[in-house]
């Protein structure tokens, strides 16, 4: 075999070895841009939000049916997505200042009464003893519960920022109106929580419906 055969043979395997060399790169860039884009158009749950960010929830149209008094010194901060109010409640001894928050999510929306008052009782962590009642008000059935412990915050919730919070308190209430369930959950330093106990409770006995 002459020289000049052999050196063509190298020169074809030289540039074979480079064309596959290539094929090879182009499909791992091709692999990664298709990775990072997140799939089809208008496919994946949440990856297109920015920052994997959760929908804003709206305001439900429908009015909740019934109405209750505002205790004195409670400030009203206004609706805001499905709160139809949250109050700021007077401190106790120094300490921060309890928030009441007030959901209506419409009718049939927002889980049954059961469901929910076990979910209060686990946002805490190892929580004491609660105290769980029925009372009725212009012939609505409500329930209302108080926990104490360690709440475990969270940044959706009334009480603002999320974490751990030693020594917290809640009282909820839920009120099966006829419009649906309406929410009533205030969150605070236990003692303030405690010393909001009567308003809380002469607001529940002040609903009526409209």
């Amino acid at each position: 075999m002459s020289l000049r055969v052999v050196v063509a043979i190298a020169v074809i395997a030289v540039a074979g070895l480079g064309y596959f060399a290539w094929t090879r790169s182009t499909e791992r860039v091709q692999q990664t841009t298709t990775e990072q884009g997140g799939g089809s158009a208008g496919g994946g749950s949440g990856a297109g939000s920015p920052s994997g960010s959760m929908p804003t929830l709206e305001a439900p149209s429908e009015d909740p049916g019934i109405t209750w008094k505002t205790p004195s010194g409670w400030q009203a901060q206004g609706p805001k997505g499905v709160r139809l109010d949250t109050y700021t409640v007077p401190a106790h001894g120094g300490s921060e200042s309890p928030q009441c928050a007030v959901y209506f999510f419409g009718p049939g929306q927002g889980g049954g009464v059961s469901a929910n008052l076990q979910r209060w009782i686990g946002e805490f962590e190892n929580p004491g003893p609660h105290d769980l009642r029925t009372i009725q008000a212009d012939g609505i059935s409500i329930s209302r519960i108080q926990v104490r412990g360690t709440y475990l915050a969270h940044a959706m919730d009334a009480a603002g920022s999320g974490g751990k919070r030693p020594d917290w308190g809640l009282l909820g209430a839920i009120a099966e109106g006829p419009s649906g369930n309406l929410f009533f959950k205030l969150t605070g330093p236990a003692t303030a929580v405690d010393a909001a106990a009567k308003d809380f409770d002469a607001m529940l006995a002040s609903i009526h419906k409209r």
